[in-house]
């Protein structure tokens, strides 16, 4: 039931695993012996913004109701733009890590622009799209990453997912993802493989 339930949400666009990862993140703090000097900010903050929305239901449901619908959506937005940035493999907690180099780096980063042929309609999202050069310079501000995108790329690269890709495979594989894993945006000779890219969920909540 449970399950379902998830799985109905999802599809309906209700972002409920991003949320029960959030919840968890938090909880884990008073679980955690080795988070214990986070406990009380965390409970501080809990007890201010619950105050908050109360004090907001009581003054303003309606404005209630319009704050979670949009934070909603910034979820979605948020979940849409990272769900295809990184092809990683994924390892339980306390497995070794093993060693990779800035080559197998950028070979599982993509770049999720808005456009590559206006670079200004990406300011709309603060250039999160340009993965690929944040991860060469992570250093590099966030207004500069469109210049060392151009310094560092050609525009041709493998890395680069369309916006009808984006949009097409966001909806397409919003259930799949949850069970398939992120899938393969590359085959063996370097092609894009769409059909194959499910994207991740939730990679900006993956926090404990």
């Amino acid at each position: 039931m449970l399950r379902q339930t998830i799985v109905t949400l999802e599809w309906l666009y209700v972002p409920v695993i991003s949320f029960w990862l959030q919840w968890r993140s938090i909880l884990n703090t008073f679980q955690d012996p080795e988070r214990q000097d986070e406990r009380l900010r965390v409970a501080a903050l809990l007890v201010i913004r619950g105050s908050l929305f109360t004090l907001l239901a009581i003054v303003s449901p309606k404005a209630l109701l319009l704050y979670f619908l949009s934070y909603i959506g910034m979820i979605i937005v948020l979940r849409w733009m990272d769900a295809f940035q990184h092809t990683y493999e994924v390892l339980p907690p306390g497995t070794p890590l093993p060693e990779r180099d800035r080559a197998h780096e950028q070979a599982n980063t993509f770049s999720t622009l808005l456009s590559q042929r206006y670079p200004w309609l990406n300011l709309l999202l603060l250039n999160f799209g340009y993965h690929n050069a944040h991860h060469e310079l992570m250093k590099c501000p966030w207004h500069s990453l469109p210049e060392l995108d151009a310094e560092l790329f050609s525009g041709e690269e493998v890395h680069y997912v369309p916006l009808t890709q984006l949009l097409g495979n966001y909806h397409r594989f919003r259930v799949t993802r949850i069970f398939s894993g992120q899938g393969r945006a590359v085959d063996h000779q370097g092609s894009p493989t769409p059909d194959t890219f499910y994207g991740a969920v939730g990679v900006s909540f993956l926090v404990y």
